[in-house]
């Protein structure tokens, strides 16, 4: 992989200023001839450092492509403190932005105070950002991005078509550039897809349309395995075996348990079994640690949670109406993301340039839309929609 750097514009609503920002930009360069096209990559959130994903999975991807691209990552321009691509953070070290968190109650519906609490933290949040963006707050946005992205083309003096293979937030950045320059879309794939429409308005709750079919499909598939899994114990079939996990969620916020010096609780038990389901891999886990939290056997509690902290050491009235249509979408993870929607609502900076026009745009080749069936982040409707949007594009499902 080799690594190099492209100067763009810092504000592109400013046609006056020849201020400029240096993008970061890595690539891994195809080994087969033909050397087709390149192609630039989107790994999920804005957050992510693209360059060290780009390395982590350029093997992989180099497979898929046969070699006969290359394959090109960015860092985006709205980071915190990833990467020196105007490098970002609501804190002023990195040990304040780890504690920041445990002092917000991110599952809003822990108990009756919790939203509350939520929202507050949520206030203490936007003013530190405020305070700390200064002059660079309107800088931050997706249209920005996509305009980012247009120079990497230009800069590549290939065909002048964009080539882009995108993933969660990538794909509402996709579906946007794809509305920006419809006339300049290449081979574009749009791969887990959230609801561009719902993401640039503030809510997601399209987003957990499949969350609890796919905590149905947990429970059902270790009963058809209850050889490998002890939940299998505890009920026959998968509907009461569900049930009794939410009763178990339930009791728990009344009754966490003590774990040697720790407390396993309603918000961490819950984050467990969101974070989970979003990595089939790691049901195995998952079930072993749900069935020693039903049975509150705290010796394996205790192990599981030492091998925990040893891999990973390395408006108010709107929101709340926006929270109860999550929580009603998704009965045990509705208000997983609820904090991120009441950090939006009180956001100090609005960026100078915030695409909300229509999506449905004929682009000059078809944007192939990847849906997973099972999906509880990511769900098939939600490519559905955007593929019913952006004219002759085509929707592939995956049943997994």
């Amino acid at each position: 992989m080799t690594c190099d750097t492209l100067e763009i514009a810092l504000d592109y609503a400013d046609l006056s200023s020849s201020k400029t920002l240096t993008l970061q930009l890595a690539k891994i360069t195809g080994t087969e001839k033909p050397n087709k096209k390149s192609v630039l990559l989107s790994f999920g959130d804005p957050g992510e450092n693209s360059l060290t994903d780009l390395n982590n999975s350029g093997a992989e991807l180099e497979v898929i492509f046969a070699g006969h691209v290359d394959l090109i990552a960015f860092n985006t321009v709205f980071l915190e403190g990833v990467g020196n691509t105007l490098p970002f953070s609501c804190y002023n070290n990195t040990a304040e932005s780890m504690n920041a968190p445990m002092e917000a109650t991110i599952y809003t519906n822990a108990s009756d105070t919790a939203v509350a609490s939520a929202w507050a933290a949520a206030t203490n949040y936007a003013n530190t950002c405020c305070a700390r963006m200064k002059n660079m707050g309107d800088l931050f946005g997706t249209a920005f991005i996509a305009r980012d992205m247009m120079e990497i083309v230009d800069a590549l003096e290939e065909d002048g078509l964009l080539h882009y293979w995108s993933f969660s937030y990538g794909t509402v950045l996709g579906a946007t550039v794809a509305a920006m320059f419809p006339y300049r879309m290449g081979s574009v794939v749009l791969d887990g897809v959230l609801n561009p429409y719902e993401y640039c308005h503030g809510y997601d709750n399209q987003q957990l349309a499949r969350t609890d079919d796919i905590l149905d499909g947990f429970c059902s598939s270790w009963l058809e395995a209850p050889k490998l899994c002890p939940l299998s114990t505890i009920a026959s079939s998968g509907i009461p075996l569900k049930e009794k996990l939410y009763k178990m969620l339930d009791s728990i916020k009344y009754h966490p348990i003590p774990v040697g010096a720790s407390l396993l609780d309603y918000v961490n038990v819950k984050g467990m079994i969101f974070n989970d389901l979003y990595n089939p891999v790691d049901w195995p886990t998952l079930s072993n640690l749900l069935f020693s939290v039903m049975t509150r056997n705290v010796t394996a509690l205790v192990e599981f949670m030492a091998a925990q902290s040893a891999s990973t050491a390395t408006s108010q009235a709107s929101i709340m109406l926006g929270f109860e249509k999550a929580y009603h979408t998704s009965r045990k993870t509705g208000d997983v993301n609820v904090h991120i929607n009441m950090e939006c609502a009180q956001w100090k900076k609005w960026v100078k340039e915030h695409y909300m026009g229509d999506f449905r745009v004929k682009t000059h080749n078809p944007v192939l839309l990847i849906g997973n069936t099972w999906d509880p982040a990511t769900p098939s409707v939600s490519a559905q929609n955007v593929s019913n949007a952006l004219e002759e594009s085509v929707l592939l499902r995956h049943n997994g």
